[in-house]
């Protein structure tokens, strides 16, 4: 699947051609990369994970390879990608992102381990940078009542939507 239109732009696109601003894209990536708080996007899977290892490569801190994807969605387990991100080459935690494909689809038990983890990193202590990706409306599962509000606020901090093209 192709995916394209990111941030102010993704509701008109690029109007001159018709297609995705890249350059907002863009735009979105470079600040992620400068900064240390959580990032949401909101795209396909394929897309989303493609965009967070964008976002580690522009980083001056983190790169590519200390990427550690959780796959929320096939039932990867959060607890083993939490401690793989203690022992990835020599790196500190903090020098690691970890990336939650499909946040939306953890449980209530996960959602707590991930709201800790949060809750480490503002308190500054050496925690993995946390960048989660969800295909549905993360906001749709809080009214639903199936993702902690609180939560979503929290890795809500820096928000990249991406839509596919149709």
């Amino acid at each position: 699947m192709t995916c394209a239109e990111s941030g102010a732009e993704a509701e008109r696109g690029d109007s001159m051609t018709g297609g995705p601003d890249w350059g907002q894209l863009a735009l979105d990536i470079h600040v992620a990369a400068r900064t240390k708080v959580p990032v949401l996007i909101s795209a396909p899977p394929d897309c989303a994970v493609n965009v967070a290892r964008a976002i580690a490569a522009f980083a001056d801190e983190w790169k590519a390879s200390h990427i550690v994807v959780c796959d929320c969605a096939a039932g990867n387990d959060l607890n083993t990608a939490v401690a793989s991100c203690q022992s990835v080459g020599g790196r500190r935690t903090s020098e690691v992102i970890l990336v939650l494909q499909e946040v939306h689809a953890l449980g209530a038990a996960d959602q707590a381990v991930v709201a800790k983890l949060v809750a480490a990193w503002h308190a500054g202590r050496n925690t993995p940078r946390i960048v989660s990706t969800s295909s549905e409306s993360l906001f749709d599962r809080v009214r639903q009542g199936l993702f902690d509000g609180q939560l979503f606020y929290s890795l809500n901090a820096l928000h990249i939507v991406l839509r596919p093209i149709p």
